[in-house]
């Protein structure tokens, strides 16, 4: 593919990877080689597509290594032509490799000599990475939070933390809460003891180095967020505590006490944006995340994924609302071409300031965030060229704007300044 006239210019910028899930370069969460690159691109999003038993063998790290990646490759076959098939040829071209079963040992043999320096290597003008850990389900959740409140776990350098807090409060079992008494010494015996259970959580959390906060409510819950009735919320709470169910109001209340939290402990809030079950595929629902917002408005808002594919009411909280962030992450894995379309918009709507473009969303650091990266940057050079070229930006315009988008707009959004080179 032919190089845009300002891919070298962007491609040397610095920048900042604003979602990951490792906060350690050497982090592979047990993956096989095979895995690696499995997840690594996301095969898993085309599972329809794939012959079952080959699914099975992949992601079964019981299985014979050169097994799974015979597999892998024959998954591989049946998207070559997609964005994930493209970008695992991709990383392969780059270790030198076909697309064979004699690849097996090659790439066995890299995998197993990685180490932090040659991964760091990989990925040369990255300068640090925002990481959602803390509380997400691959580093324990809730009660996997010990590890890191005890001080056993540390970030690599350039690695920023996230606490995951959905589970304080779309809360849907009293285990939930138990976990959460365990995690942080309090009991939970009525709302304003859980609050204060959240409260020193986040407490210690934020003196061990926290960055910002994640928020995926959109993945356990409705997405209507109406303001919530106090008068209420005590008898509901109790209520729950008896074993009853719990309420969407008891739920609203919940969540809003752990906004005024995140508001007051001045860290910005990732929410993961898009379709899921429960916005029915269509990601039509943010009169309600407005609603949130303003109701915070000194609390910053990191809206992951565009809110693929609902565009049009993405831009419509971006216009409307001053604390709101863009941010593209992993949209690039599932449609560049939203992405080409969000950058018109924005640019046209004259309102390009408050957005981070690169967000790698990926397990394990080195060639796989790198893979993406270069892909972001042949998109972005060969927008903005297009740009230059039609006489709408100049060439240094140009560049401003893509290393605001890579670099400055997330160092000043996470509070990095002098923590980055």
């Amino acid at each position: 593919m032919r190089k845009p006239p300002l891919y070298d210019e962007v491609h040397a910028l610095p920048v900042i990877d604003v979602h990951t899930h490792f906060e350690t370069l050497t982090e592979t969460f047990g993956y096989t080689m095979p895995q690696f690159f499995y997840y690594g691109c996301y095969f898993n999003c085309y599972r329809d597509l794939f012959d079952p038993s080959d699914i099975a063998c992949v992601e079964d790290g019981g299985r014979d290594v050169r097994e799974q990646f015979c597999a892998l490759l024959r998954l591989w076959e049946k998207i070559r032509d997609t964005r994930t098939g493209r970008l695992f040829s991709g990383m392969m071209q780059t270790l030198g490799c076909r697309m064979e079963p004699d690849a097996f040992e090659p790439l066995l043999q890299w995998y197993t000599g990685r180490t932090a320096a040659s991964i760091r290597a990989a990925m040369p003008t990255v300068r640090g990475f925002v990481c959602n850990s803390a509380g997400h389900p691959l580093y324990g959740g809730i009660p996997g939070l010990k590890q890191f409140l005890d001080g056993g776990r540390r970030p690599d350098e350039g690695m920023f933390r996230t606490l995951n807090v959905t589970e304080l409060h779309s809360i849907r079992s009293l285990q939930q809460l138990q976990e959460l008494e365990t995690v942080s010494g309090r009991a939970i015996t009525d709302l304003g003891s859980w609050s204060d259970a959240c409260q020193t959580l986040i407490d210690r959390m934020k003196a061990l180095g926290l960055t910002a906060f994640k928020d995926v409510f959109l993945y356990f819950r409705s997405p209507q967020i109406d303001y919530p009735i106090h008068e209420t919320a005590e008898r509901e709470m109790a209520a729950f505590l008896r074993g009853e169910g719990m309420t969407q109001n008891l739920q609203n209340v919940m969540m809003f006490r752990i906004y005024e939290l995140a508001e007051a402990a001045n860290l910005p809030m990732q929410i993961h944006t898009g379709a899921t079950l429960y916005t029915a595929g269509t990601a039509n629902y943010m009169q309600d995340m407005i609603r949130l917002m303003q109701t915070f408005p000194r609390l910053q808002f990191d809206l992951l994924h565009l809110n693929y594919p609902q565009m049009e009411s993405y831009l419509t909280v971006l216009r409307t609302c001053p604390n709101a962030w863009g941010d593209a992450t992993w949209a690039f894995t599932v449609d560049p071409g939203y992405i080409r379309r969000y950058l018109d918009w924005i640019l046209d709507a004259d309102i390009p300031q408050r957005h981070c473009l690169f967000g790698s969303d990926r397990h394990c650091a080195g060639l796989a965030v790198q893979t993406v990266l270069d892909a972001m940057t042949q998109l972005l050079s060969g927008w903005l060229s297009e740009r230059v070229e039609s006489g709408y930006l100049s060439r240094s315009s140009a560049m401003e704007l893509a290393r605001m988008w890579l670099y400055e707009n997330p160092k000043t959004l996470f509070h990095l300044d002098g923590m980055v080179e």
